[in-house]
């Protein structure tokens, strides 16, 4: 589930299809929560589903220039929608299609103008430009992929066996540290400067992965990997925020003030 608020959009994927709901009634008088509880059946009011996409695995939006770009993995293939806001009509026109893909896709993050693509054995990049994939490392012995966009860092952090590995927009790892985690999250999220993880469904554990600066060898024999807060939470199944990664946003670079990151 991603909310645009800039278009007043709700993007659900629904079973295998992704559909669009409206925001607008969130902005009506008495305030969100009143305008939600006088809808119907308390459902958003639905637009329509994402035309020409079905048997939808994930989907991960980006805004770049503007615009809005939604890239969809169904079994074999990768779908590239944008978004046209004619004022009256808001809606995902396919842009890209038949980008073939072996089978195993598990995940989808958009890197810059590539897709980061996790199968169960391997992570990829993909050129949406002509189709061509590039392996970058295997996934270990979980054949889990997971991934976080690091935004507004132009770094992403991706698993591996116990371990968060910080990587570039172009998949190259970067010479900074990672995370080494008791286990695997089964789901993760960054919010500046905060990376929240789920474990086994019972925990979340809470880390600034920017802080670090020793290397994933050095934490694993120290204590430095403890240090974590971790909320315990049975049944936890899932952890969001804002959905969609911004690449107009401001980025920082070596000379940025830390602290002025945290007005971005």
């Amino acid at each position: 589930m991603v909310p645009i608020p800039e278009k007043n959009l709700l993007v659900v994927l629904i079973g295998e299809q992704i559909v669009l709901h409206s925001l607008n009634v969130v902005d009506k008088p008495g305030g969100p929560q009143k305008a939600l509880d006088q809808l119907p059946g308390d459902k958003m009011p639905e637009i329509g589903p994402v035309r020409g996409a079905k048997d939808i695995i994930a989907f991960h939006i980006k805004k770049d220039r503007g615009v809005f770009y939604l890239a969809a993995i169904l079994k074999k293939k990768v779908m590239v929608f944008e978004l046209r806001d004619s004022g009256m009509i808001r809606e995902f026109v396919v842009i890209r299609e038949g980008l073939a893909l072996p089978d195993g896709i598990r995940t989808v993050t958009w890197s810059g103008r590539g897709l980061l693509l996790g199968f169960r054995k391997e992570y990829v990049m993909m050129d949406i430009t002509n189709g061509n994939i590039d392996s970058l490392f295997g996934t270990g012995r979980s054949n889990q992929p997971i991934v976080a966009n690091l935004d507004p860092i132009q770094e992403m952090l991706i698993g591996e066996e116990s371990a968060g590995i910080r990587v570039t927009l172009e998949g190259e790892p970067t010479a900074k540290s990672g995370l080494v985690w008791a286990s695997l999250p089964s789901c993760m999220m960054f919010s500046y400067p905060y990376l929240l993880s789920i474990h086994d469904g019972n925990s979340i554990e809470v880390r600034n992965p920017l802080l670090l600066t020793s290397t994933l060898a050095d934490q694993r024999q120290s204590a430095l990997n403890t240090l974590c807060q971790t909320l315990n939470i049975k049944y936890v199944d899932r952890i969001s925020s804002k959905g969609y990664v911004d690449f107009d946003m401001q980025r920082p670079n070596a000379q940025t003030d830390p602290l002025a990151l945290r007005r971005l």
